[in-house]
């Protein structure tokens, strides 16, 4: 007979950078291109199996870090934090290492992902135009995966234990690497809870 377990995953992030479109694409299979602003926080909920193990991800998107209305009694018990980076805007070191502290002090106990969403946006201002950012280092609007994750690893030093396997490229709009995010959040989740 298998367990059951419950998740709480929270998104975090700068507004627009993507979470409530990875939520959805994940939890509905949509993508819009004009989601509604989130106001508070939104719940969601989804069903997965990883092995002989049921489990039910309780995903919440929240506004920001600091919201007033959920107050810190909202973070207690989250499993997983993932913050969500918007790859079409310049990479800001000093916010990353800001996030990462709220995610902390918020959610102590949370193991926590980053998520760089955006990576295969065909129609931002950075693809139609060639512009480069730190994301971006060529006219193709590739991704320089490499060079980003030692920037990921170098903003957060100190304060996470940053591993490559906690870092995920995605696309919401193109489905890139969304469900595997969230399985990986699963499996790690069921792996730190078997009975050793």
């Amino acid at each position: 007979r298998g367990t059951r377990m419950q998740v709480k995953i929270v998104l975090f992030g700068n507004s627009e950078s993507g979470k409530t479109s990875l939520i959805t694409r994940y939890v509905d299979k949509n993508f819009s291109r004009r989601p509604q602003k989130t106001i508070g926080g939104n719940f969601y909920h989804k069903k997965i199996n990883i092995g002989p193990t049921a489990m039910n991800f309780q995903l919440w998107d929240v506004e920001t870090a600091t919201n007033p209305i959920l107050g810190p009694s909202f973070y207690r018990e989250t499993h997983a934090a993932v913050l969500v980076i918007d790859s079409t805007q310049p990479f800001n070191h000093n916010e990353i290492q800001t996030q990462i502290n709220q995610i902390k002090q918020l959610a102590p106990d949370a193991k926590i992902y980053i998520a760089v969403n955006k990576c295969d946006d065909r129609d931002s201002p950075i693809h139609k135009d060639f512009q480069l950012n730190d994301f971006k280092n060529d006219p193709t609007g590739q991704v320089d995966q490499v060079g980003v994750t030692k920037k990921l690893k170098t903003a957060t030093q100190g304060l996470i234990s940053l591993q490559d396997k906690n870092i995920f490229f995605c696309s919401a709009k193109d489905d890139k690497n969304v469900h595997q995010l969230f399985y990986a959040i699963g499996e790690n989740h069921v792996e730190a809870h078997q009975v050793k």
